[in-house]
């Protein structure tokens, strides 16, 4: 069957009365249902008055009729013979592509207004007189394929579209649109986020985010300066909680890539951050690292640091965390620091022992640590979570 021609379709699982005018059938995932429609529209030069904004019409689009609001976009009225934008904002969903076109009846009494083109099949709610809407309305209606991807990735924002959702939004479901996707790659005006769902985002919300960021890392060092970093979870929510995931690992790979930031395990830092510790922080540093390996597997807590070496807990436990992020020391639940070097040597030690006995009891762990149950049990436990051991019962076997 062809444009304009008459067939007959045999549809499995309906029934005649589920059938309503307008509605239009097509592929799976081809067309998106939508509220509001974009377009050209044209006042007949017969029509003896002025469409005004918000005017309630009749659209005619297929052969579905429509009750939809004429929101006008860049005039306040659209003279009998001119031409304007418009979007439609619609009393039930339709589907639309670009270049359908439709005509516009006056509510009552019904007589024909005028008629245009859809420009975008889905867009979002746009405010009047904006020069960015209009210039990608205008853009949108050279159909020029490249500037359509720009205007669609534009309007999305940050959340951006997929590839099967640019095709509907351009009537392009050639090879044309990949090669294009791939030109506008190349020339870094796009960039493809998520391989697997071929999702995109327009250059602009890319840097937004990356100055964000590093305006973020700027305030952060200067309020932190003994933090080595910040954790990539602390980072998302304080400075961009509403962002997608894959968003948010793309710009971080995206200013690594450029040597703005260094990722270093889970910590985040510009590369230009440094941590200069003052002659006394350095001596205060080195004398917390001292005590914890004199200590062994029984280290004294945060507090008992402060008052060991008469200084306040809140610096105690920059220092301590300065250490962590150096990977001298790792931190055993809130209270427990050890020395990497003697927890390492202990791991050695379990391993060697559980390869020739049949487990290990927090007693027999003892004979390995010379330390009491209060180090003993979170020591157990951090061997449990590194997935070394398992416990089976009252012992741990290796896994």
């Amino acid at each position: 069957a062809f444009a304009g021609q008459r067939t007959a379709v045999n549809l499995q699982g309906l029934e005649k009365e589920e059938i309503q005018r307008g509605n239009v059938l097509a592929p799976s995932d081809s067309l998106l249902p939508t509220f509001m429609l974009d377009g050209t529209l044209e006042i007949l030069s017969s029509v003896s008055k002025p469409l005004k904004n918000r005017t309630l019409v009749r659209l005619h689009l297929h052969t579905a009729e429509i009750l939809a609001y004429a929101i006008l976009l860049d005039k306040e009225e659209i003279k009998p013979g001119e031409t304007g934008y418009v979007q439609f904002r619609l009393r039930q969903p339709t589907v639309a592509l670009p270049g359908d076109r439709f005509v516009i009846r006056s509510y009552s009494p019904i007589f024909t207004l005028g008629g245009g083109d859809i420009l975008h099949p889905a867009p979002v709610k746009h405010k009047r007189f904006r020069p960015q809407v209009i210039e990608d309305l205008k853009a949108l209606e050279t159909g020029n394929l490249e500037k359509a991807i720009l205007c669609h990735l534009n309007q999305a924002g940050y959340k951006g579209i997929s590839r099967q959702t640019i095709r509907i939004f351009t009537n392009n479901f050639s090879e044309t649109l990949d090669h294009t996707l791939e030109t506008l790659q190349k020339k870094q005006r796009i960039y493809l986020i998520n391989k697997d769902t071929h999702h995109y985002i327009h250059r602009r919300y890319i840097e937004e985010i990356s100055k964000k960021m590093v305006s973020f890392l700027n305030t952060f060092h200067a309020t932190h300066p003994l933090l080595l970093g910040i954790s990539k979870d602390e980072l998302k929510s304080k400075l961009l909680p509403f962002i997608r995931d894959e968003l948010f690992g793309f710009v971080l790979h995206y200013l690594e890539g450029k040597h703005i930031i260094v990722i270093e395990q889970n910590l985040v830092r510009l590369s230009s951050h440094t941590i200069r510790l003052n002659k006394e922080e350095q001596i205060l540093k080195e004398k917390i690292y001292h005590v914890l390996h004199t200590a062994q597997y029984s280290p004294p807590s945060p507090q008992e640091l402060a008052k060991m070496l008469k200084t306040n807990p809140e610096k105690i436990m920059h220092l301590l965390r300065l250490l962590t992020e150096e990977g001298k020391i790792i931190r055993i639940k809130e209270d427990f620091y050890f020395d990497t070097t003697l927890l390492n040597t202990l791991k050695e030690k379990l391993t060697t022992y559980l390869k020739t006995h049949q487990g290990i009891t927090p007693a027999e762990f003892k004979t390995l640590t010379n330390a009491s149950r209060k180090y003993n049990i979170p020591l157990l436990e951090y061997f449990d979570h590194i997935k070394l051991t398992l416990r089976v019962g009252d012992k741990r076997v290796l896994r």
